[in-house]
């Protein structure tokens, strides 16, 4: 595991999900605050971003948050912020560009 903590999943400009996520070498899983409780690695994530699958990876600004952009190989694109913002960049850098 790369990281595990508090991620919010950007929807739009006006609405995030508050959730957790763990970052491993494979990618991302997404847990919603409800799903979540304790139960990582029991309960089935909410989704997973692969780290195969990120094309690359962006940072903005967006309502005064710092912001971890995934540019998709479909053309999407998914967005996230977490209070520990450096660590959760960094582990997600490390998933996609580490074996690169």
């Amino acid at each position: 595991m790369l990281y595990q903590g508090v991620c919010l999943k950007r929807e739009n400009s006006f609405d995030t999900v508050a959730g957790d996520c763990v970052i491993t070498q494979v990618g991302m899983y997404y847990y919603s605050r409800k799903a979540f409780r304790d139960q990582t690695g029991k309960k089935q994530p909410d989704f997973i971003v692969y780290s195969r699958d990120v094309a690359e990876i962006r940072t903005s600004h967006k309502n005064m948050n710092k912001v971890m952009e995934l540019y998709m190989r479909d053309g999407s694109c998914l967005e996230f912020y977490s209070p520990k913002f450096a660590k959760m960049l960094e582990a997600m850098q490390q998933a996609v560009y580490g074996g690169r």
